[in-house]
């Protein structure tokens, strides 16, 4: 049975070796890179299994040499990791959820102990050996919510359904994903702590980078705004192609996102 092979790609001379060093210890093929041009030829070239990423780099920064790596159908499918020493400087929470959002498989800081980097490996492989292959491509949703409770009920939600989510906790960071990734729907909260819902998604409406996304309005706004409809029609005067009350159910949110998604990203008013 072929070796597990892992390309690792850091500027760290001494990282690059100790770490190959522990892995091929470890009956893995190791093969390196000192920036992430030379990583993703090596990685077109060679397919590893797994990349570790450093972060900081000269040139291209990890961030940007991940999201390459998983918006290239031919590598999308290799597991990479993110390891870094700059989340002391910037808080890891932070550098998490941009790696998240950037479909690293996972994240790890530097240093990193024998155990950690063999435990991570061994649990990404399991995992990666109960997905099925298949050449059908995650729809992606985006959240836009501040509430961390609505945000993991509804990520829980959806992933279990099969979908992709990107998660942002404000109106600037959510607008900046949408153009990035550009999503096949979006789940809009309106009580967001830079700029309200509605006034995002008329801006996402108005854009050509993003207007072709769906947008579900999703709010908690008080009985007596919804009870003639006042809400809702503010949502359709701003655009948006769905509006639902928190909290929504299971199965009320897999419906208006699945009518968004099974149209391939068409846009569904609803009055």
């Amino acid at each position: 049975m072929a070796k597990t092979r892992i390309l690792i790609i850091d500027d760290d001379d001494d990282f690059r070796e100790t770490t190959k060093i522990i892995l091929q210890g470890a009956d893995y093929d190791v093969i390196t890179a000192s920036d992430g041009a030379q990583g993703l030829a090596l990685a077109h070239g060679l397919k590893p299994n797994v990349i570790l990423l450093d972060l900081m780099m000269p040139g291209e920064d990890g961030y940007s040499v991940c999201r390459q790596i998983k918006e290239d159908p031919t590598l999308s499918s290799i597991a990479v990791i993110i390891v870094t020493s700059i989340s002391r400087d910037l808080g890891s929470d932070y550098l998490k959820k941009i790696a998240k959002n950037h479909q690293a498989d996972e994240y790890l800081e530097k240093p990193l102990t024998k155990d950690k980097l063999l435990d991570t490996l061994s649990r990404i492989s399991r995992a990666k050996s109960r997905i099925p292959r298949s050449s059908n491509k995650k729809r992606r949703v985006l959240i836009i919510d501040d509430d961390p409770d609505v945000l993991a009920s509804l990520e829980l939600v959806l992933q279990k359904d099969g979908y992709e989510v990107y998660v942002a906790e404000s109106a600037i960071e959510g607008m900046k994903l949408a153009k990035a990734f550009h999503p096949d729907a979006i789940i809009l909260d309106v009580m967001l702590p830079d700029k309200d819902g509605y006034t995002t998604c008329y801006e996402l409406k108005k854009d050509r980078d993003t207007r072709d996304i769906p947008v579900l309005i999703l709010t908690a706004l008080p009985a007596e705004l919804n009870k003639p409809g006042y809400a809702q029609n503010i949502a359709k005067d701003h655009l948006a192609d769905a509006y639902a009350v928190k909290p929504i159910t299971p199965d009320e949110l897999l419906s208006k996102i699945s009518s968004f998604t099974e149209k391939d990203g068409c846009s569904n008013r609803e009055s």
